[in-house]
């Protein structure tokens, strides 16, 4: 994945949205989790990827925030590559999507 430094203007606005989007999403998967409703949550990491990527490229996310039909413009020039290698980063970073594929068996 790119350094912040190294992306164009539109990579920054969509990398924001993408890591608000993944807080939320997952965050909202773990809080299924913590409830005792697993099946709220994705049954392979495949699908979990596919519904950020869907939810980044149609909602503006901020702090706690989902703004349905609103994505930036900018998603759209950021490119697809981009967007899922920072889904891809993420996913293999997070401490919560390492506990949800354990219990998940992802």
């Amino acid at each position: 994945m790119k350094s912040i430094s190294d992306m164009t203007g539109n990579e920054k606005i969509a990398y924001d949205n993408i890591v608000m989007g993944f807080n939320y999403e997952v965050g909202g998967w773990y809080n299924a989790y913590q409830d005792d409703y697993l099946d709220d949550i994705p049954d392979n990491i495949e699908k979990a990827k596919d519904i950020i990527y869907e939810n980044v490229m149609t909602n503006k996310y901020s702090t706690g925030y989902c703004g349905y039909d609103k994505a930036p413009k900018e998603m759209r020039f950021a490119g697809e590559k981009f967007i899922r290698d920072v889904i891809d980063y993420l996913f293999e970073n997070d401490e919560d999507i390492e506990e949800l594929t354990q219990i998940k068996h992802w």
